[in-house]
C-alpha cells in the first residue's frame, strides 16, 4: 500500500528522500544533502543511491532524479 502509515519513521524516510530531490533540483546542495542524510538515517541499507556532496556540486539536477526514481521506487515498498 502507498505509504500506508503518516507516522512511520520508514514513511518520513521517503518523504526526506522527495525534499532531497526537491532541494537538490532548485539547486540548494546543502538542505538536499541534510535531507538526503536524514533518509539514510531513517532508511538505512534500503536507500540504495550512491549520492556524496561532490556528486551533487557537479551535477544536482542528474542527482536529483535519480533520488526521486529511489524515491518512486520505494513509496511503493514502505
Amino acid at each position: 500500500m502507498f505509504l500506508s502509515n503518516k507516522n512511520s519513521v520508514r514513511t518520513d524516510g521517503v518523504g526526506d528522500l522527495y525534499r532531497c530531490a526537491e532541494k537538490l533540483a532548485k539547486g540548494n546542495i546543502d538542505m538536499g544533502m541534510d535531507f538526503y542524510q536524514m533518509a539514510k538515517n531513517k532508511l538505512g541499507k534500503m536507500v540504495s543511491v550512491g549520492l556524496t556532496r561532490k556528486n551533487a556540486e557537479e551535477n544536482s539536477k542528474f542527482w536529483a532524479e535519480m533520488v526521486l526514481d529511489e524515491y518512486m521506487r520505494l513509496k511503493w515498498v514502505v
